[in-house]
C-alpha cells in the first residue's frame, strides 16, 4: 500500500513543470556584481505574477542580493557552502534536491510549477531539467560579469509580448516564453 502511494505521489510531481524565470540583454548580461545591472519596475511586476505562490530555486548569491525573502514564495537555495543556512528558506547541496523539493512543496500548496530565479550558474544547472522559460529581452547590452546561456535548438517560442519604457524602467523589454519540444 506504502508503496502505491509513493508512486502516485511521484507520477503527481512529475507533472509539476519546471519554470526558468530570468530577465536577459540583449548580449546575454543577466548580472553585474552581483545585482542587476538595470531598472524595470514593470519586469519586477511580471515577475511577481509569474512566481508569487511558487517555490523559487535560486543560489546563494542570488538570495544574498534580495532585500528581504520575496512574500508569498517558498525560497530553496542551492548552494556549495555546507555551514550556508537562511531563515526562512531551505538549503539543498545540488539542483536535483531542490527541484525536487520545490515539486513537493509545489504539489502539496495546489501549485502547478516551480520557478528558477537565478543566478547564472544555476540557470546553466537548471537548463536541462527545465520544462519552459519565460524571459524578459532586455533592450540593452551592458557590461555584466554573468551571462544567460544560449538557447538551443530544442527550445521553440510559444508566445512574446512587448512592453514600452514605463515611468520606472531603465529600457523597453520583450517577455518570451519557450518551451522544451518534446
Amino acid at each position: 500500500m506504502y508503496h502505491a502511494k509513493m508512486e502516485n505521489e511521484q507520477a503527481k510531481s512529475a507533472n509539476i513543470q519546471v519554470t526558468i524565470v530570468v530577465a536577459c540583454a540583449k548580449n546575454g548580461v543577466i548580472g553585474a556584481q552581483n545585482g542587476i545591472p538595470w531598472r524595470l519596475s514593470s519586469d519586477m511586476q511580471n515577475f511577481k505574477k509569474i512566481t508569487t505562490g511558487k517555490p523559487i530555486i535560486m543560489g546563494r548569491k542570488t538570495f544574498q542580493s534580495l532585500p528581504k525573502l520575496l512574500p508569498n514564495r517558498n525560497h530553496i537555495i542551492v548552494t556549495r557552502d555546507s555551514e550556508f543556512m537562511a531563515q526562512g528558506a531551505l538549503v539543498f547541496s545540488n539542483i536535483e534536491s531542490a527541484i525536487g523539493a520545490g515539486k513537493a512543496i509545489a504539489l502539496a500548496s495546489g501549485q502547478s510549477e516551480v520557478c528558477v530565479i537565478g543566478g547564472g550558474e544555476i540557470y546553466n544547472l537548471a537548463l536541462p531539467i527545465a520544462d519552459k522559460i519565460v524571459l524578459s529581452l532586455v533592450d540593452a547590452e551592458p557590461v555584466g560579469d554573468t551571462f544567460f546561456p544560449k538557447l538551443c535548438a530544442e527550445w521553440v517560442e510559444t508566445s512574446r509580448n512587448s512592453f514600452q519604457k514605463g515611468q520606472n524602467d531603465d529600457h523597453d523589454f520583450e517577455l518570451f516564453t519557450y518551451e522544451r519540444k518534446i
